[in-house]
């Protein structure tokens, strides 16, 4: 997957098996979604590349699966709470370089019982 820049063969979720690669992918259908989401998301906690994942999920608008440990529904919520418009009318979109991604994913971890839905 040479378009994502390298940073996914670091991934924690690059070598699970495809029962744990399904995770990430939590069928809503079957019940058990906010479980496996979770076991995404603890999976992600951990991983090198976390602030690499959430980044490229945000800038592609990532509509499917837990990525960065996030769900869409969270990173439509991301996109919609750090921007804003500067005095000149651009939009600042807050989470455009990896290092605000990472100040992201530290406001994701000191809410989580909050933001995880």
């Amino acid at each position: 997957m040479e378009e994502l820049n390298g940073w996914w063969n670091d991934g924690a979720c690059k070598g699970l098996d495809s029962k744990k690669k399904d995770w990430f992918y939590p069928d809503k259908e079957t019940g058990d979604g906010k479980r496996r989401a979770n076991r995404a998301r603890d999976i992600c906690n951990s991983c090198p590349v976390i602030a690499e994942c959430l980044h490229d999920a945000l800038v592609r608008n990532e509509q499917f699966g837990i990525w960065g440990m996030t769900s869409p529904r969270q990173r439509l919520d991301i996109r919609r709470k750090y921007k804003a418009t500067n005095m000149e009318g651009d939009i600042i979109r807050y989470y455009e370089t990896i290092d605000e991604c990472v100040n992201i994913i530290n406001d994701i971890r000191r809410s989580k019982g909050r933001m995880m839905k």
